[in-house]
């Protein structure tokens, strides 16, 4: 449960830098990240291609690319909280 509360945090501080341009903000990212590395989470990358084993679709219904809407995580192999993806043309 603590693990899903810090990945909502984790949100929020992805969306401040994603504004910001912080370098103090990324760093700070990258502690949560190394973090949650330890306790055996990992960010789901996103490919290219719709995958509904790692993803949900949040918008879009047609095209062939994905694009994240929010990150997904892997917590020791499983999926804790699926990849949003929007799919674009």
């Amino acid at each position: 449960g603590l693990i899903l509360e810090l990945l909502d945090t984790m949100d929020d501080l992805y969306l401040a830098a994603k504004q910001t341009k912080d370098v103090g903000l990324d760093q700070i990212i990258k502690k949560f990240e190394d973090l949650l590395k330890k306790y055996g989470v990992d960010k789901i990358n996103v490919g290219d291609k719709f995958d509904p084993m790692t993803q949900e679709v949040a918008e879009g219904t047609e095209g062939e690319k994905v694009d994240e809407v929010r990150a997904g995580y892997m917590m020791h192999g499983r999926v804790i909280r699926p990849v949003r993806v929007r799919i674009v043309k």
